[in-house]
């Protein structure tokens, strides 16, 4: 027989509470199944009628082991008498904002564990009955997660243990009975862990600050070469610069260059008209000299070739000379002549 009270306390769902456990040949239960209250739940019953077996119950499917629950040595022997395989089946509730994986298991979390003469297996599922997780690691989870420490007198008392805690007068036994020495133990081992911690942290620091020195030292390097970079691209663009100001010049030069030339074209008419003038006096000044001088050339006829070229090379001269003169006298032009021709013939 079960009852259920409810008290005045914070409305609205709560996740981590038992609504509902399943047994199934678990010790004298064949089929049994109860459904909890939020709040205190009262179960009654005569001696042996298996008010123990609720909770022993409770604490095999949050994974306890058989020799903690005081009542056997190992699983199998929760099986019922007559059957092979035990089952004990729970739903906790899973709303509110301390619900456990919501978006995995919905609103109620269902834990099932089964044994047999040979093995045992536990299995986690959602509130549509589907398999989410089974191994011993996702129950732990669970169990950190919503605080239930079966092991805890504080959490579930059995009989032999709430015999024990009453009938001790040792306030260290009954310190010890609410496990709380564990807490003790484990914030001792935490802080000793912490203390480990801090010096591997010292030395990983130490041996990371030559890493940094270095690191620093090669982010001056890369900016430096950066820099050089930059300096190099700027020598670049210079060297582009200067040789398109070279062709700036050698144009304009060639531009003046180009000028002269015109200039100088533009001269060409009047030195061809000067030269022009030129040889007509030239032309005018050689005639006189023609006449009066066929009985000279008469005489080179009978001259050597040698003698000949040089009395024809004091002619030209002559001529050149005669043209730069003032008068073309007949004598004057005979002594000019003479000059070579006595010379080439006293020579030949």
């Amino acid at each position: 027989m079960t009852d259920s009270m409810d008290f005045d306390g914070p409305t609205g769902p709560q996740a981590g509470i038992i609504s509902k456990i399943r047994l199934e040949n678990f010790m004298n239960h064949s089929n049994l199944e109860i459904e909890f209250g939020d709040w205190v739940n009262f179960i009654t019953g005569q001696n042996g009628s298996g008010k123990s077996a609720i909770l022993t119950a409770l604490c095999v499917a949050f994974g306890c082991r058989a020799k903690g629950t005081q009542r056997a040595t190992a699983l199998k022997d929760f099986i019922k008498t007559g059957c092979s395989h035990a089952v004990v089946n729970l739903e906790i509730k899973n709303q509110g904002d301390d619900a456990f994986k919501a978006d995995v298991y919905g609103d109620v979390i269902i834990i099932e564990r089964r044994i047999s003469e040979t093995t045992n297996s536990t299995v986690l599922k959602n509130h549509q009955g589907r398999k989410v997780a089974s191994r011993k690691e996702d129950l732990r989870e669970l169990i950190e997660h919503f605080n239930i420490d079966v092991e805890n007198p504080c959490v579930i008392m059995t009989q032999d243990k709430s015999r024990e805690f009453l009938h001790s007068g040792n306030d260290k036994d009954k310190f010890k009975a609410t496990l709380l020495h564990q807490v003790d133990d484990l914030l001792k081992s935490i802080r000793n862990q912490l203390v480990d911690a801090n010096e591997l942290l010292d030395e990983l620091e130490s041996s990371i600050r030559p890493v940094q020195k270095e690191l620093d030292e090669l982010e001056v390097k890369i900016k430096n070469m950066e820099h050089v970079e930059e300096i190099s691209q700027k020598v670049q663009l210079l060297k582009k610069q200067l040789a398109w100001s070279w062709v700036y010049d050698v144009d304009k030069q060639l531009l003046k260059q180009s000028e002269k030339i015109d200039t100088l074209k533009s001269r060409i008419p009047k030195c061809q008209d000067r030269i022009d003038r030129q040889t007509r006096g030239l032309g005018s000044s050689l005639l006189p000299f023609e006449q009066t001088s066929w009985g000279y050339i008469e005489v080179l006829w009978f001259l050597p070739r040698s003698v000949v070229g040089v009395i024809a090379g004091w002619y030209v001269l002559c001529v050149c000379f005669s043209s730069c003169e003032e008068g073309s006298g007949e004598g004057k032009w005979q002594r000019m002549a003479l000059v070579p021709v006595g010379d080439a013939i006293s020579v030949g």
